[in-house]
Formats: structure tokens, C-alpha cells, sequence
């Protein structure tokens, strides 16, 4: 790279780590850790929003889907895109009525007991620790090559970097990071996809040289396929920890609901761009890697200067994200798994076992980073303990909570859970059927079941609805 690249990125590093400094909040309790003041307006929840979805799955990794499937892998995507947007209407601004909330646990808890709430806390912190491991895996792959930086260095690197500002400062510093770094997400994309198209020549090359599937609606992928990985990018996600926590911080309801609405619109146009760079890879160099195309692109089409400013822009779609997750389920694992145990643990210990648990989830995602395969089948893996178990309940108590019985909630998550288990890795997907769809279905026909049934223990005490939180209507 040019020194003027180097300028740029060590300019950004700068002033990161000011901002760094300058959001900490010296004497957090254990609200401002977990959701700061509850004072974000519309921009703020939509700019850390959009920055933590935009994970390296979602750039890097649709790069990789756009060079081999075409516009198949946008057709897949729309499924989180469209999540974003419903979650924003009719979810999102019931979920800043739960004053006291800081979880998705603490809902979970509130209409389903304290064992549904358990169970919650242990998919969620296992489910931050997968998802820092991706990005920890997609962190080692590029400064190796951009850097040279070996493999497993440059998973601890960018690793404990993030842990580090995450147990120092808390959410505050997490939103306010993520505004940074989407600036530089927002302003590089289409930087890229201008260059590309300049150096090209004409959008008609690109075209040109690309294969006929590119362009059909299925490529070369089944029916199945398509519902399978839909359905995985519209409920995989969907209220996992972080976006959830963009609920509980933001000023009140309506800046909540654009916040996503925004958020969910802006979705399309990203996942558009990095598609098509993918595609432009896939007509202008047909050879190439499809799991290098993105960051070969970005070598090869981008002058000085402007390169420096992209690096910079990765480097924010891997920070933002992992500092997200570990945010929330070092808070979960306190709220959800320790109170469960201990109600009466102090604010102190509270804090403090929070920001000792965001190391140990960034160690587990490091482990997770040296075992992962893909970015796309690595997200797919984690999206099974997440969409099967906890999405749909929690979505039906947030629109009915007069209606839910807690043993419906709770028969349905645990249930779900053994089922997921049992079907992918000691059945091994029998039939062909994914185990994220079956082990949806089996989720809402115990659900039903027994919600339709004449059973009823609300008063034993595991079901006894009781979170530390409280439902009011704003």
C-alpha cells in the first residue's frame, strides 16, 4: 500500500480510539453497560443498527455468494431485509414498553418464567461467542492479506482489540463506535462499485461475460435451496441480542420502529452493492477465488488514497459487529443465567461479572474463529440454535402478551432446542430436510399445542412469570 493508504488508516485508528475515550462513561453501572441512558434518537439506532448487521457475512461473505450464484444470493438476503422492516413496525416499538428490559431473556422471562429465561441466556451467550468467531475468522483472513499478518495472529489481534473498548466502555461506546464506523461502511461502497465500473469499461462488459444463471431467479441452486437459505436470512437474525438492545436504547417507540424501518431499507441497498461486486468479480475475472473476490477487488480496483479508506471501512464491518454481540451476551449472561441463581447479586458484581464474561466470550469466539469453514456455512451453523428455539415465541408473546401461557413458551423453546440437537447432529438431517425449517416447525406445533390445550401451572415457580422488568404502555 501507498503511505498515503497508511495516513488514512492510521488517521481512522486515531480517531477511533478517541472516540473510544471520549464515550466511556467512568463510573458505569450495570443499566449504562448494557443499554446506556435509553435516550437514542432515530439516526443513532439506525447508523449502530446497519452497523451491526453489516458483519463479514454480509459483505465478504455475499461477495463470495454473488460470484458464484448471481442475483440468487440478493433474491436469499431480501429475507433479512424484509425482517428488519416488519421487526421495525410491529415488534420493535412494543419492546421499548418493557421498562427494565435490558435482554431478550428479561422478555423471554417475563411471559415465559425464569427457566424459559435460562435457557434464553445460555443460546444467547453461546450464540454472541459464534458470531464473534466469525467475524474473528473473517478478521485473520484479511490482515492476512492485506498485511501479511498470519492467520491465528490476526484473529487475537483484531479480537482482543475489540474486547478490549467493549468491557471499557460498555454500550455507550459500542453505539457510538458503530456511528463511526458506519460512516466509513456508507461512504466506501459505492466508491468501490464506481471504480470497478470506470476500469471496466462499461456495465454491458460486465454483463456480457457473465453466465446465463447469474441472472435467473434459482441459478444453479434447488427450490429448496432457496427456501432454506431464505428462511435462514429472515429468522436466523431476526431479535438476536444486539438488534433487540437497539430496541431497549432507543428515546421511545416511534425512534425505534424508523430506526429499523430505516435501517431494514438501507439493508436492500447494501446487500445490492456487495452482490454486485461479487458479480462484476465473478464477468471480470472468472478464475479468481470466489472467497477472495471481495478483497481482490478491492486491491485491484481502488486507487491510493481511496484503497486506505476501504481498508478502513473493513475494518469497521468487523469491529462494529463483534463489539455488538459482545455486548450483549456478556449482559445476558449476568441477567439471564446469573440472576436466574442469585436475584439479590449487587450492582458491582453485576458489572464486574459482565465485563469479566466479554473476555471469556471473546476467547470461546477465537476458538470458534480456528475451527470455522466458511462465512456463510459458519452463520447458517449458529442461526439453527437461534430461529428454531427462541424467534417465534418471543415475537408471539411481544404481539399477544395477554394470550401466552408460560408452559407454552417454555415447552416450545426447550422442546425446539433437544430437537435441533438430536436432528443435525445425531440424525444427521435425515431426509435432506434443513434442520433451521424442521426445527421451526416442530417449535410452533408444540407451542400451539399445548397453548390450545386445558394446561395450565403458571403458579409453579419455575414458570411463574417474573424477569425484573415491567410492561407498560407509552
Amino acid at each position: 500500500m501507498h503511505i498515503i493508504d497508511w495516513i488514512i488508516i492510521v488517521f481512522y485508528l486515531t480517531g477511533l480510539v478517541y472516540v473510544i475515550y471520549k464515550s466511556h462513561i467512568q463510573n458505569h453501572t450495570m443499566q449504562t453497560f448494557a443499554i446506556d441512558n435509553q435516550n437514542a434518537p432515530t439516526f443513532l439506532i439506525f447508523a449502530t443498527l446497519s452497523a451491526s448487521f453489516i458483519g463479514p457475512g454480509y459483505s465478504i461473505g455475499l461477495t463470495e455468494q454473488g460470484f458464484n450464484f448471481g442475483l440468487f444470493s440478493f433474491y436469499a438476503f431480501i429475507g433479512f431485509s424484509i425482517q428488519l422492516i416488519l421487526t421495525g413496525y410491529y415488534i420493535a416499538p412494543r419492546l421499548r414498553k418493557y421498562v427494565g428490559a435490558f435482554t431478550v431473556g428479561d422478555v423471554i422471562g417475563f411471559h415465559y418464567g425464569k427457566i424459559s429465561r435460562l435457557i434464553t441466556g445460555i443460546i444467547s451467550v453461546l450464540f454472541g461467542a459464534g458470531l464473534v468467531g466469525v467475524v474473528a475468522f473473517a478478521a485473520g483472513n484479511l490482515l492476512f492479506n492485506v498485511f501479511g499478518i498470519p492467520n491465528k495472529i490476526g484473529i487475537l489481534i483484531s479480537t482482543i482489540f475489540v474486547v478490549f473498548y467493549s468491557f471499557y466502555g460498555g454500550m455507550r461506546t459500542v453505539v457510538f463506535t458503530d456511528i463511526f464506523q458506519f460512516l466509513s461502511l456508507a461512504i466506501a461502497m459505492p466508491i468501490l462499485l464506481i471504480f470497478i465500473f470506470i476500469k471496466a469499461g462499461s456495465i454491458d462488459t460486465i454483463i456480457s461475460n457473465l453466465p446465463s444463471e447469474h441472472f435467473t431467479f434459482l441459478s444453479t441452486k434447488s427450490p429448496k435451496d432457496f427456501f432454506g437459505l431464505f428462511l435462514g436470512f429472515l429468522l436466523g437474525e431476526t431479535l438476536v441480542p444486539p438488534y433487540t438492545n437497539r430496541a431497549f436504547v432507543s428515546k421511545d417507540s416511534q425512534n425505534a420502529k424508523i430506526g429499523f424501518v430505516f435501517s431494514g431499507i438501507f439493508s436492500i441497498m447494501w446487500c445490492a452493492m456487495v452482490v454486485v461486486v461479487g458479480i462484476s468479480a465473478k464477468a471480470l475475472h472468472p478464475d479468481l477465488q470466489s472467497a477472495n473476490s471481495f478483497l481482490f477487488m478491492v486491491n485491484n480496483y481502488l486507487p491510493v488514497g481511496v484503497l486506505g479508506l476501504m481498508i478502513v471501512a473493513i475494518v469497521s464491518i468487523l469491529m462494529s459487529t463483534q463489539d455488538s454481540f459482545l455486548n450483549s451476551a456478556s449482559v445476558s449472561f449476568v441477567r439471564d443465567i446469573v440472576h436466574t441463581f442469585n436475584k439479590n447479586i449487587s450492582t458491582n458484581n453485576s458489572l464486574f461479572f459482565s465485563k469479566l464474561i466479554t473476555v471469556v466470550i471473546g476467547f470461546l469466539g477465537i476458538i470458534f474463529a480456528t475451527t470455522a469453514k466458511g462465512l456463510i456455512d459458519a452463520l447458517m451453523l449458529i442461526y439453527m440454535f437461534w430461529a428454531p428455539t427462541i424467534v417465534l415465541p418471543l415475537i408471539i408473546a411481544v404481539l399477544l402478551p395477554d394470550k401466552v401461557k408460560s408452559i407454552s413458551g417454555f415447552a416450545s423453546i426447550s422442546i425446539s432446542l433437544i430437537f435441533v440437537l438430536v436432528w443435525e447432529w445425531i440424525l444427521k438431517t435425515p431426509f435432506g430436510f434443513p434442520t433451521l425449517i424442521t426445527g421451526i416447525v416442530v417449535n410452533q406445533v408444540v407451542f400451539w399445542t399445548i397453548q390450545f390445550l386445558p394446561i395450565n401451572i403458571e403458579n409453579n415457580k419455575y414458570l411463574t412469570r417474573n424477569s425484573g422488568c415491567l410492561m407498560i404502555e407509552k
